[in-house]
């Protein structure tokens, strides 16, 4: 016998109390990935789960054109023309 019957409001009271609050990750930071001059590609597995928006900044921090593929919404595939030294944004 220690069985209490609840209304729907105090169940939903009890539940909002023991929850796990929802993890939100709306906005995945990841590092930039460094490219050096003899580079003209790169192969970047990012795991985001999304087609992200990429830069190829150079060390002058001018933005630099970049092919990119995506081959899933996990991996993509980089590349772009001449010697560049700099990074890699992800966003």
């Amino acid at each position: 016998g220690q069985i209490k019957t609840v209304t729907n409001e105090e169940a939903e009271t009890l539940f909002e109390d023991k929850a796990i609050p929802e993890i939100k990750v709306d906005a995945i930071k990841l590092p930039p990935i460094p490219v050096n001059s003899e580079e003209r590609y790169k192969y970047i597995n990012h795991r985001l789960g999304r087609k992200p928006d990429v830069q190829l900044v150079d060390e002058s921090g001018e933005i630099r054109y970049v092919q990119v593929i995506h081959l899933s919404d996990d991996s993509m595939q980089l590349s772009w023309v001449g010697s560049i030294v700099g990074s890699i944004i992800i966003e």
